[in-house]
């Protein structure tokens, strides 16, 4: 009977995950919320299981809960490290997990860690997804309205019209293969005309340089023949004024009359100030076009 019992106490405390012979060490926190957190669930360390979830306790003073881990006391936890809940699976189902600190101080049983909770899984699943989801009901939708676009082009599209359009791309496309048959056939006769054109124009440019000299060299035969054609013409008229400035000459004795000297003398002016303009500026009195 000693026996049974004994036997049933080891069996009962094991299933409790209650140490027995003092190789782990309880740790604890406070939560606001445990998120579906009981008694048994696993707690790692570096995703190894060192322990499990040994009570959940809601204290109604402080509206919170008391979270006791009872982990193999061989790991050294450090004081600064938190225990948090965490989704252990796609299922829901939750745990701790130990997220190691930087203290030099190890935690002993009944240490209290730092709170903490990680972000659900399938929450933040969902939050990925969703906005995904929203792409793509958009980018169907888009799909959607352009098809409709197509459709509507499509049904108001004349299959006669279509057929015409089509017919004239044939003919074009054949009067394309024509020309480039006649061309690969006279190929080299064509390359004879683009050399006699390129030799014709050159000797073209040679005749029009030589043009361009030869109207060069006739306008200053012309322009040499203005200004002698217009010395000559100053002369006689200087002699012209020589002879009526003279006393006993006739034009002198005419010019003495009175109204009909100062006119003419006005005239010799006139015509002897034109004289030297046209030999200042020739080319604004006289024009020689050369055809």
């Amino acid at each position: 009977m000693v026996a049974v019992l004994t036997a049933s106490f080891f069996v009962i405390n094991y299933l409790r995950n209650e140490d027995l012979f003092g190789s782990e060490i309880d740790i604890v926190s406070h939560y606001k919320t445990v998120e579906g957190l009981v008694p048994s669930n696993p707690v790692y360390l570096k995703g190894y299981k060192i322990g499990s979830v040994s009570d959940v306790d809601y204290d109604p003073e402080s509206d919170s809960f008391e979270v006791t881990c009872s982990i193999n006391k061989k790991f050294r936890i450090p004081v600064d490290s938190r225990m948090t809940i965490y989704s252990v699976d796609l299922m829901g189902g939750k745990g701790i997990r130990i997220d190691l600190g930087a203290a030099s101080e190890y935690a002993k049983n009944g240490t209290e860690l730092q709170p903490f909770h990680a972000p659900d899984m399938v929450a933040s699943l969902t939050s990925q997804i969703s906005p995904l989801i929203s792409r793509l009901t958009t980018a169907v939708d888009s799909i959607t309205v352009s098809s409709g676009h197509v459709n509507r082009i499509l049904a108001s599209v004349n299959e006669d019209t279509v057929a015409l359009a089509l017919a004239s791309l044939k003919a074009s496309i054949d009067d394309i293969r024509s020309l480039t048959d006649v061309a690969e056939r006279h190929g080299d006769d064509i390359g004879d005309i683009v050399v006699n054109l390129s030799q014709a124009t050159s000797r073209f440019s040679s005749i029009a340089d030589h043009a361009d000299t030869v109207m060069s060299d006739i306008g200053v035969i012309v322009s040499d023949v203005k200004v002698a054609r217009i010395d000559s013409v100053a002369l006689s008229f200087r002699r012209l004024a020589d002879m009526l400035s003279e006393s006993d000459g006739t034009f002198a004795r005419l010019a003495s009359e009175g109204d009909v000297y100062n006119s003419l003398r006005k005239l010799l002016d006139d015509a002897d100030t034109l004289v030297k303009k046209i030999e200042e500026n020739p080319k604004k009195y006289i024009r020689i076009k050369v055809f």
